[in-house]
């Protein structure tokens, strides 16, 4: 029983087919990997091949990390061959049939985790836009952890927004309300909300982003792509609102040390920008767009209709364009900003290395699943 008790965990990472939410999902995993942990990937053939040599040269490096490719449904799921992707989609019709074919992969996934794999899965991260996650790691008897790209802030503030629903009081579309339940005061107007947010009757978005929030009600913990110095007071009051475990691991994007990992990771961003912006020109020039913080994608009002879990911040182009002058600029307040975003990096730095905050989170992580593991064992 000793020895059980002290054998090696083993992660299994199932992202959301989409580049924003698919690439700080490998920089954890070798991130885990680097910490002795066992950890296997599972996506799609067409997916695997973006991340293919990444995480070949970390296995090669001596890492305890894998891929797993599964094919895509996408004939059973009435989508065209290839759109493997939330990047290949390109009209609202494959786009409301994505998530129905997404949720065609559990059996296959179900069917390789149940296979006798030595040591056997320890717990699951799954990306909060795949719920169906929930029953496989219930089937196989261990802890499941939902990946969020975003960023505590964001998650305490839609979470109070569905629960005291202040938005309601408001008597126009543009009239500021105070977001309730968050340690500092922060005004938005209910133009600014997401439609789940404000309820669009029984529409499909609602009914499935409530489907998202009930099954991380359930799960283990949250896992989180930001780091304690930038909003430690704002995980804090996240933890409690849950009443669940919450481990600040970010920001990932730092594992990427090396010349190859840098490159590949920046040119694929690049050209995923080019495609998106392309795209935008070509639809509507003047149209409104998102930034999604975390994530390189950008798109189109009609996009955001249909992928509202990618619409962190809606802005219109004009604002996104003052944005960047006021951070570019040469007065004082420009200065101070720049100042304060060097000062960040500095401290995001430290807390990814050893004895920093998010390093220090990444090995509560580990052993509170260790833990899991030998209370299951008893």
């Amino acid at each position: 029983m000793a020895s059980q008790e002290v054998q090696q965990p083993h992660f299994i990472f199932i992202p959301f087919l989409a580049q924003g939410h698919m690439i700080p999902m490998m920089d954890m995993a070798r991130l885990f990997a680097k910490r002795g942990v066992i950890s296997t990937v599972i996506t799609t053939s067409l997916n695997v091949a973006r991340f293919k040599p990444v995480i070949d040269r970390a296995a090669e490096s001596g890492l305890p990390i894998r891929l797993i490719q599964l094919d895509f449904p996408w004939q059973e799921g009435g989508l065209p061959q290839g759109l493997e992707n939330v990047d290949a989609i390109d009209s609202p019709i494959p786009g409301r049939k994505f998530f129905p074919a997404l949720e065609l992969l559990q059996e296959p996934i179900e069917q390789f985790l149940k296979e006798d794999h030595q040591p056997g899965p320890s717990c699951m991260i799954s990306d909060f836009c795949l719920p169906w996650t929930y029953n496989i790691a219930c089937k196989l008897h261990i802890p499941r952890i939902a990946f969020h790209g975003t960023c505590s802030f964001s998650l305490l503030s839609s979470l109070n927004l569905q629960r005291f629903k202040p938005h309601e009081a408001v008597s126009s579309e543009f009239e500021l309300f105070v977001l309730p339940g968050l340690p500092h005061k922060v005004e938005i107007s209910k133009a600014q909300l997401q439609d789940d947010i404000i309820n669009k009757g029984n529409s499909e978005m609602t009914a499935l982003f409530d489907r998202f929030r009930e099954v991380d009600s359930k799960s283990f913990g949250v896992v989180i792509n930001s780091f304690n110095e930038l909003e430690l007071e704002y995980v804090d009051y996240y933890k409690k609102a849950i009443g669940k475990k919450a481990w600040m691991i970010g920001p990932v994007s730092l594992c990427n040390k090396e010349i190859p990992d840098k490159a590949q990771r920046g040119n694929k961003a690049a050209l995923d920008d080019k495609k998106c912006l392309n795209w935008l020109d070509s639809k509507n020039p003047n149209s409104v767009i998102y930034a999604c913080f975390g994530s390189v994608n950008i798109g189109v009002d009609a996009a955001v209709k249909w992928f509202e879990e990618e619409k962190n911040v809606l802005v219109k182009m004009e604002e996104v364009k003052k944005a960047v002058e006021r951070l570019m600029g040469s007065d004082n307040e420009a200065e101070e900003r720049r100042m304060r975003a060097r000062e960040l990096a500095e401290s995001a730095k430290k807390a990814m290395e050893e004895g920093g905050s998010s390093y220090n989170n990444m090995t509560l992580l580990i052993e509170d699943i260790m833990e899991q593991t030998r209370q299951k064992m008893e």
